[in-house]
C-alpha cells in the first residue's frame, strides 16, 4: 500500500513543548485521508482533542476522501497550513509546485508558528523545536523589500535571511505577511503588496473598519500601524498565543470551515445559522444567548460595511480543552462600492433561511438560531446602524482620506443603512401578516 504518514503533535495548555498526539495517513491506493489518536495519548490525563467537534478523544479513525491541494486535508489541518502566500514562500525555499503543493509538504513545512496549537513531523524522527527568532519591528524594511522581490519573481533575493524568516512564520492568506515580536507580544504583520489596487491605504482602511467593529461591541485584536518606505504595515496581535515569562503558550483554533466539515444535509454551502447551531450543540456549556448575540453582531457588521469576503475561514473559535469561545474578529474590509453603485448584494455565507441575500427580513428570520427573538435582533441591528452612522468621522480619525472614502461610500451608506436605523420587527411582522390576509381575501 502506497501511503504517507505524518505524526501529529499538540501543544497542551500552558506547555511550551509539543506532545505526540496521533498519526495522519494519506492512503494513495484508496484515495483516503486518515487520522487516529495514539493509545498513549488517549490515556494522558492532560490530553485534549485536536478538534473537539470532529475528533473527540474517544473517536476512532477519521477518514476523508482525497482531493487536490490542501483541500485533501482534514479541516483542522487545513487551518494549520499555508494559503497562497505561504505556498509561494515554501516553493521558493524548498522547490515544488505553487499551484498544487503536496499536502504532506504543507504539513511538514508550515513552520512552528502556524495557526493554533498543532505541529507535524515525519514519523520516527526527533521533533526539533525551532528557536523563536522572530523578526523585530526594526526589521520591517528588509522584510517588505524581500516580499516585494518575491512578488516580482526575482531570481535573486537580496536578503535571503529575511526570506527564511518570512517563510518560517507565514500564516494563511494571499497577501504578503509575516510575524513580528516585541515586548508586548507576537503580531501578525500584513505587508504592503504590489497587488494593492491604490484605491485606498490597505493598512489604514482595515484598521479603521476593524476599530469600527470594536465600537459596535465586537471583540477585535489589538492593532497598530508602522510605516515603511513601501507603505504602511498593519500589525494585529495574535490571539492564539499567550505571552508568559517562559515564552508563548498556544490556544487551539478551529475555523468555521472546520466546525462545519462534518455537517450533513446543509441547505447552503456555509451558513452563519449552521455555525451557531453547531456551536450550541457541541459546546452546550459554553454557548449562551450572549455568545449567540456576539456572532450575530459580526454577521450584521459584515452586512453594514458590505464585507462580502466573510467566508468560512474568516470566522473561528478558540479552544483550550476546557472552554470554547469565538475568536476575535479578523479580515474585515469593505467592498469597493461607489455611492451610485449601492444596491442589494450577497454575503459569502448564508445570513438567514433565504440564503446569502443581505436583507434585514432574511437576517431577522434567522434570529432564533442565535438565541435571539426577532425584536431583540432588530434592536441590535438598529443600535449598530446608529453606531456606524458616523463612519466618515471615524475613518478620517484613522487617516483615511476623502478620496479613499469615496470608493467605499456605497458600502457604508446605502438604503440598507436607512432601513436598519428605522427597523421595527414587530411592525414589519404585522404588515406582512396583514398583507397575507388581504391577498387571501
Amino acid at each position: 500500500m502506497s501511503e504517507d504518514r505524518i505524526s501529529v503533535l499538540i501543544y497542551l495548555p500552558d506547555s511550551l513543548e509539543p506532545t505526540l498526539a496521533g498519526c495522519h495517513i494519506r492512503d494513495h491506493g484508496q484515495g483516503e485521508n486518515i487520522f487516529f489518536y495514539f493509545k498513549e495519548y488517549l490515556v494522558n490525563p492532560a490530553a485534549i482533542s485536536i478538534d473537539p467537534v470532529n475528533f473527540p478523544l474517544s473517536q476512532g479513525p477519521k477518514i476523508k476522501a482525497c482531493t487536490k491541494g490542501n483541500r485533501w486535508l482534514i479541516g483542522v489541518f487545513q487551518d494549520s497550513t499555508q494559503d497562497f502566500w505561504g505556498q509561494i514562500l515554501m516553493a521558493r525555499c524548498f522547490g515544488g509546485s505553487i499551484e498544487n503543493p503536496l499536502p504532506e509538504d504543507l504539513l511538514r513545512r508550515g513552520g512552528s508558528q502556524r495557526t493554533g496549537n498543532l505541529d507535524f513531523h515525519k514519523p520516527d524522527s526527533h521533533h526539533k523545536i525551532e528557536p523563536l527568532d522572530l523578526p523585530r519591528i526594526g526589521d520591517r524594511e528588509d522584510l517588505v523589500q524581500t516580499a516585494r522581490s518575491i512578488e516580482n519573481h526575482e531570481t535573486r533575493i537580496p536578503r535571503p535571511n529575511s526570506m527564511l524568516k518570512l517563510q518560517r512564520t507565514s500564516l494563511g492568506g494571499a497577501r504578503p505577511k509575516t510575524l513580528i515580536e516585541d515586548e508586548r507580544g507576537m503580531w501578525l504583520a500584513k505587508l504592503p503588496s504590489q497587488t494593492d489596487t491604490g484605491f485606498w491605504n490597505n493598512a489604514r482602511m482595515e484598521m479603521a473598519i476593524m476599530s469600527l467593529a470594536g465600537k459596535c461591541g465586537i471583540e477585535i485584536p489589538e492593532m497598530d500601524i508602522v510605516p515603511t518606505n513601501e507603505g504602511d504595515v498593519l500589525l494585529l496581535k495574535r490571539f492564539d498565543r499567550i505571552k508568559t515569562e517562559r515564552g508563548f503558550s498556544r490556544m487551539g483554533f478551529l475555523s468555521c470551515l472546520s466546525v462545519l466539515e462534518g455537517l450533513k444535509d446543509r441547505k447552503h454551502a456555509y451558513s452563519y445559522l449552521d455555525f451557531a447551531d453547531s456551536l450550541r450543540i457541541h459546546f452546550p456549556n459554553d454557548w449562551s444567548a450572549s455568545e449567540g448575540a456576539k456572532l450575530f453582531r459580526r454577521m450584521v457588521f459584515n452586512i453594514l460595511v458590505r464585507n462580502t469576503d466573510d467566508h468560512a475561514k474568516n470566522h473561528g473559535i478558540l479552544y483550550n480543552g476546557k472552554r470554547m469561545s469565538l475568536s476575535p474578529a479578523y479580515d474585515i474590509v469593505p467592498d469597493f462600492c461607489l455611492k451610485e453603485q449601492s444596491g442589494t448584494f450577497n454575503q459569502s455565507m448564508a445570513v438567514g433561511p433565504n440564503g446569502k441575500r443581505a436583507t434585514w427580513d432574511n437576517v431577522l428570520a434567522g434570529a432564533p438560531h442565535f438565541g435571539l427573538t426577532r425584536e431583540g435582533a432588530a434592536h441590535i441591528i438598529r443600535e449598530m446602524a446608529g453606531t456606524t452612522a458616523d463612519w466618515r468621522e471615524h475613518l478620517i480619525s484613522h487617516g483615511v482620506t476623502e478620496r479613499e472614502m469615496s470608493f467605499v461610500e456605497g458600502s457604508l451608506d446605502s438604503n440598507l443603512h436607512q432601513e436598519a436605523k428605522n427597523l421595527d420587527a414587530e411592525r414589519k411582522t404585522e404588515e406582512r401578516q396583514t398583507g397575507r390576509q388581504k391577498w387571501r381575501k
